[in-house]
């Protein structure tokens, strides 16, 4: 089975061989290797931002050393020549200053095919048979009321002292004006030194963000830290960045 993403009902990627096939240009563009996993890895982080060095890591993995600025850049010049030419606006990909790319689009759709000509965009039903959007609409408001039925049930039926404090997380200090969470899957003391060390090598920005939560994987060092302007069990409204660091020595369990 081959994997391809269906890319706005309209493009197909196929990762495994590089093919971008577009049915509103008619173009098919094939692109190298490391572009096709610079693509992969912008369509299955759709919407978030990805820094350079998880760029480095996923494409070129140990050789990223010798992988120069210039070289990811070049790639990413050419996958935004190939969005181009398959009818996907270069502005899909962006370029964010001092945080790294993100990719958005309408919709990317993961499938199996038995050939690269098994499915084709935007022909998979016919437009005479396609639901008109205002059902989309009504279907979409009907799934919205329904959650927040649940989620005002759920918040009326839990004891207040679940609801206003800190859900998976628990604090272990204060640094440089941020308050640290720990995942409460890794808050053994050993952990929240380890965490502890991490944090002051990182470019926190304690005076807008100054509440971070972290987790990360026991198995591999990937580490995730969201970082908002407040608590996030004290406030409806709040301001949250996620970012992901990948390959991080400080917290890997496999070093000794």
């Amino acid at each position: 089975m081959i994997k391809c993403y269906n890319i706005n009902d309209s493009v197909l990627f196929y990762p495994g061989s590089g093919d971008i096939s577009s049915s509103l240009t008619g173009n098919t563009i094939k692109i190298n290797m490391p572009t096709a996993q610079l693509f992969e890895a912008f369509i299955t982080r759709m919407g978030v931002a990805v820094s350079q060095e998880e760029l480095y890591a996923i494409v070129w993995g140990e050789n990223s050393v010798n992988v120069t600025p210039n070289t990811l850049y070049q790639n990413v010049s050419l996958l935004r020549k190939a969005l181009q030419d398959s009818g996907i606006p270069s502005e899909s990909l962006k370029t964010i200053r001092g945080k790294g790319f993100i990719f958005t689009v309408t919709s990317v759709v993961e499938n199996y095919v038995e050939n690269n000509n098994e499915i084709t965009p935007d022909k998979t039903e016919p437009a005479k048979e396609r639901k008109p959007v205002i059902y989309h609409l009504i279907l979409l408001s009907s799934l919205v009321v329904i959650l927040f039925g649940i989620l005002f049930y759920d918040y009326n039926s839990t004891p207040w002292r679940v609801t206003h404090y800190p859900k998976d997380f628990v604090f272990i200090s204060k640094i440089n004006g941020c308050s640290i969470f720990n995942s409460t899957e890794n808050k053994s003391r050993e952990n929240n030194l380890r965490v502890n060390s991490l944090i002051r090598t990182l470019p926190l920005e304690c005076e807008n963000y100054p509440y971070v939560y972290i987790s990360y994987s026991e198995r591999h060092a990937t580490i995730s830290i969201i970082s908002c302007k407040n608590d996030m069990n004290y406030t409806e409204q709040n301001d949250c960045k996620t970012e992901i660091f990948i390959n991080h020595g400080e917290l890997d369990e496999t070093q000794p």
